[in-house]
């Protein structure tokens, strides 16, 4: 899922630690390449060791090269082969390609469970938040049914220890990793609650714990069904689509639209059966073609009866790999419009191979290729790796040449520069002085949660609010936030609607939880208020290709 505004102070705090820590498959940077290696060509595979080893030559280049390493180098003490093997693996595979890669067992072991939708852990969600001239780490949500939500951890409870060890000035993403831990393990936390003088004691156990890939989907503006695919595409994907779209059609949903807003891609696969739901049969939804004859595959709608449903789809510049595959069928086909910014570009297929010891690589195999032919991949030849992940040369692809390519109904699109969207819209980035009142914000919103005695009535009285569609952020809660952070905002118009969106997000996540503070943010998006505005040239555009088949 995409970073919602209220984290940019938190961020702006961990930035420079997370630049000094050592890398790995959970803090890399280059966070792209995780989520977006699965084959689309075969399935996941064990390489077993080797029937003959490797010539007298090259292993005894190797075996000097870590004498000479363990004898000479500073940290002499330490043990280096590990380490120094798996750096010269990531090495030599990083100049194949930017997605190629090498995963340690622990890094392996966490790529495949991401798409497995589960992971083993607590289900509590934490972020820092200022308190004075320190960070603290405070609980912004629980899984229902979750150790956490079993343990009675709720909004607002802030973290003071744990295992025993003091946390406060610690970022969140350091105690994230003190509450990690292995399956069926317990920790115990220490939590002070908002309105109390006392502490909190509970201990959880850490389990297995479903990591849903659609985890909100609700009705906005009384007939369109919004979806969030943001987080990716794992095996349980289609499922979890299926079970919307099966609960909109209840409800009376005429339009869709569909997000896939940081969507660093997944399972093919789940990619492909996703886009099959909206395309009739015969289309073709995505064209694979590889070193090797087997490698070669094309993929085409067998459905013959799809969801006839008008479709937006949102895109930015996170939305990579298998989301850019589901996103240009749609296009292509003329079956969705598409709003956001454009796509990442990754356009490279991976097989996974997995090694003896537990480790893995993910080697590139193949390249997509749109319905309308175009290859989504983003030139990378002459760009660093830091260069192609943060996009920092996009300005040398200007004068290049684009392939041109056109629709079902003979609209010009382009390739070989990830997925241009139909229409240009951005969330505007806050400014300094909105992201500054992110932490009062917070803290204002938990106090309203905890005490029953303020114009919001409490937790009680903001639930009600919700259930029966009035407004939770009035005249009289606004003038007390600006009592509470002592000065003026109203006569800011942007500043005090962003304090409003905001305020109603944590009051949303605090009463219900966070599908009901995704509804909340998600009503007062300006991307998805400009796709509300294109479901009818949707429409129009679906019937347009569907008298052409």
């Amino acid at each position: 899922m995409r970073i919602p505004y209220l984290t940019a102070a938190f961020l702006l705090f961990i930035g420079s630690a997370i630049a000094q820590t050592n890398s790995s498959a959970t803090t890399d940077p280059f966070y792209l390449e995780r989520g977006t290696s699965f084959s689309a060509s075969v399935p996941s595979k064990k390489i077993e060791a080797p029937k003959r080893t490797l010539s007298s030559g090259i292993t005894s280049d190797i075996a000097e090269a870590l004498s000479i390493i363990s004898k000479n180098h500073v940290d002499s003490k330490r043990a280096v082969d590990g380490r120094v093997t798996a750096s010269a693996i990531r090495s030599m595979m990083k100049s194949l390609d930017p997605h190629s890669n090498f995963y340690d067992p622990a890094e392996f072991a966490e790529l495949l469970g991401e798409h497995r939708s589960e992971y083993f852990g607590t289900g509590v969600t934490i972020m820092s938040f200022r308190v004075g001239d320190k960070v603290e780490t405070f609980v912004i949500a629980v899984a229902p049914g979750s150790p956490a939500a079993n343990a009675g951890l709720q909004f607002g409870d802030r973290i003071v220890s744990v295992g025993g060890k003091p946390v406060s000035g610690l970022s969140s993403l350091v105690v994230r990793e003190l509450i990690r831990g292995p399956n069926g393990t317990s920790v115990k936390v220490t939590l002070e609650r908002q309105g109390s003088d006392r502490t909190l004691q509970a201990t959880l156990i850490r389990g297995r714990l479903p990591q849903p890939t659609v985890p909100a989907s609700f009705v906005i503006d009384e007939t369109i069904g919004y979806i969030d695919m943001t987080v990716g595409f794992s095996y349980t994907t289609v499922t979890e689509l299926d079970a919307a779209l099966e609960n909109f059609a209840r409800k009376g949903v005429r339009s869709l639209i569909i997000d896939l807003r940081g969507n660093t891609g997944g399972i093919l696969d789940q990619s492909v059966a996703a886009a099959e739901r909206f395309l009739p049969a015969g289309r073709t939804i995505v064209t694979q073609r590889g070193r090797n004859p087997y490698d070669d595959r094309e993929w085409k709608s067998q459905n013959r009866t799809p969801n006839r449903l008008p479709i937006v789809l949102l895109i930015d510049g996170e939305t990579a790999s298998a989301a850019e595959v589901f996103a240009a069928s749609l296009q292509d086909n003329d079956r969705a419009m598409i709003v956001g910014s454009k796509s990442f570009g990754k356009g490279l297929v991976q097989n996974v191979l997995e090694l003896e010891d537990g480790s893995g690589l993910t080697l590139t195999a193949a390249r997509y290729y749109t319905p309308s032919g175009r290859s989504i991949q983003r030139d990378y030849s002459d760009a660093s790796l830091y260069e192609y992940f943060a996009k920092a040369n996009r300005g040398n692809l200007v004068d290049r040449s684009a392939f041109v390519a056109r629709t079902v109904t003979g609209r010009r699109v382009y390739g070989g520069d990830g997925i241009d969207p139909d229409l240009a819209s951005e969330q505007p980035d806050p400014t300094r002085e909105q992201i500054a009142l992110i932490d009062p914000i917070f803290h204002f919103a938990n106090k309203l949660l905890n005490a029953e005695s303020n114009a919001a009535g409490g937790r009680s009285g903001i639930r009600n609010s919700i259930m029966f569609g009035q407004e939770i952020v009035s005249a009289e809660i606004m003038n007390e936030f600006e009592i509470f952070v002592g000065r003026e905002i109203s006569t800011d118009k942007d500043t005090n609607a962003f304090v409003i969106s905001e305020l109603r997000y944590f009051l949303s996540l605090g009463a219900f939880g966070m599908a009901e503070g995704e509804a909340a943010r998600i009503k007062n998006d300006e991307t998805v208020r400009t796709a509300i505005s294109l479901i009818p040239r949707s429409q129009q555009l679906a019937a347009a290709a569907a008298a052409k088949q």
